[in-house]
């Protein structure tokens, strides 16, 4: 697999209902995935911004390929909904660089102070 097509850390899945779930490597990630699940994901990018697809092949979850890039306005709402209603912490800023960003996006991660349930849209 070149470096084109090699999913490069950290990843950011991000469910149906808006959770947001940072990996630090792949193996983990499908690790912890289940087939049924692959369709409650609404978003998942790696540190270079590019969309992950995954498919299921019995009870193993594998790469199905990568995507060059992804609607940069819609991954923003995504997290910036996510630490609105999941955490009491401010999201990063938005910046230029979409790796710089994801990267941001993975440090705020480990800090955020969470909430013990979801907040209310507003």
């Amino acid at each position: 697999m070149s470096d084109d097509t090699r999913p490069f850390p950290p990843f950011l899945l991000v469910d149906d209902d808006g959770w947001l779930d940072i990996y630090d490597n792949f193996e983990d990630l499908i690790g912890d995935l289940e087939a049924p699940f692959l369709d409650e994901i609404a978003w998942l990018v790696d540190g270079k911004a590019r969309a992950v697809r995954l498919t299921a092949r019995g009870d193993r979850i594998e790469l199905a390929g990568m995507e060059p890039a992804v609607d940069q306005a819609g991954l923003y709402e995504a997290i910036d909904r996510f630490f609105d209603r999941w955490t009491m912490t401010s999201p990063p800023p938005h910046c230029d660089s979409e790796s710089e960003y994801i990267a941001s996006v993975a440090a705020q991660y480990r800090t955020a102070e969470f909430r013990p349930r979801k907040r209310k849209d507003r």
